[in-house]
């Protein structure tokens, strides 16, 4: 009972702070491909995927199963990052990103709605009667089905090593002790730079970086104590001057690993 009070406030929060930024001439819709960024693209393939899987979930009366898949998007991915994601764009002053995360934040909340519709009928009423462009009831709206268009797998893949590096990079800078507050330069070793240079104002703010270069080969004197979430993910490094984490048990000293920068390895 607890947890499905926390994601119906989740929910109701998300939708609250969707609708606070719309402005009042807001037309919804999709915009064309050509604006869709790695982010965008993301949340619409997973969105696909979840309405591909649900659909087959229900075909076999599978109905935990079916509801497990749209909380956890709703969650997971709409709530946790792409939101936050958007924040970003949503207050860069550059009108037509702006326009372009409220078209993709509206679309995708549309849809998950209906696909959370069969679970949680009055509170999905509710918020989809606050969207614009709402019909007169959402139990007469089409299920979602999955659109092939909207199918971006390079991206998806693409937009989620950028996830599990900023991931890593939190994971260290608690090792490290590094403040919260505290912005770091950045060095990111990989042989495919292309998803981090497209995702370079996402790093500066959710993994907290002042600027971003890469290289092929890190040759920084902390390679042999880098840290990464997998063999072949992210990999991190302290680099000039920042103290490496300690190889005994512990935490540590406090104010250590203040100053310096990060590399990373993909």
């Amino acid at each position: 009972m607890e947890a499905a009070r926390n994601f119906a406030n989740k929910l109701w929060n998300a939708t609250r702070f969707v609708l606070m930024n719309l402005p009042e001439d807001f037309q919804p819709g999709l915009p064309s491909e050509d604006k869709l960024d790695m982010s965008d693209k993301w949340v619409l393939t997973k969105l696909n995927q979840v309405a591909g899987a649900m659909s087959d979930n229900l075909d076999h009366y599978e109905m935990g199963l079916a509801a497990a898949k749209i909380n956890s998007f709703i969650w997971d991915v709409y709530c946790d990052w792409f939101i936050e994601i958007a924040k970003p764009r949503l207050n860069s002053g550059d009108a037509e990103q702006a326009d372009t995360a409220r078209r993709v934040l509206v679309y995708v909340l549309d849809k998950a709605l209906k696909l959370l519709h069969p679970f949680m009928p009055f509170i999905t009423e509710e918020l989809y009667q606050a969207l614009p462009g709402s019909a007169e009831t959402i139990m007469t709206q089409p299920w979602p089905t999955v659109d092939e268009s909207h199918n971006w797998t390079a991206e998806e893949e693409a937009f989620e090593k950028v996830m599990d590096y900023i991931k890593a990079v939190r994971t260290m800078r608690t090792e490290m002790n590094v403040h919260p507050a505290k912005k770091t330069s950045m060095i990111i070793e990989t042989a495919d730079a292309a998803p981090f240079q497209s995702a370079r104002v996402y790093l500066a703010k959710f993994a907290f970086a002042t600027d971003v270069t890469f290289t092929a080969k890190y040759e920084g004197r902390h390679r042999r104590h880098g840290a990464g979430v997998h063999p072949r993910g992210p990999r991190l490094y302290p680099h000039d001057g920042a103290d490496r984490p300690r190889e005994r048990a512990g935490p540590p000293e406090q104010g250590k690993g203040q100053g310096g920068k990060r590399a990373g390895h993909v």
